[in-house]
């Protein structure tokens, strides 16, 4: 049991290995239905405005106070 213990154990050393850089990509907003701009009222002031609001929920500001 001690020799299993000794195959599976490795040595480690800090720093010998460093995370690989990380990048991301940033895209423009998509377009509402391909070939036509979003709407004004979609200009991503509001959470979660991805430029898509199909039944128009978003397109008077009186209905989105709380």
């Amino acid at each position: 049991t001690g020799s299993s213990v000794s195959r599976l154990a490795r040595r480690v050393r800090p720093g010998s290995n460093p995370a690989p850089a990380r990048s991301f990509k940033v895209e423009a907003k998509g377009e509402w239905l391909p070939g036509l701009s979003s709407p004004s009222y979609l200009n991503g002031s509001l959470p979660g405005d991805n430029g898509f609001d199909p039944l128009g929920l978003a397109e008077d500001p009186e209905s989105l106070k709380w």
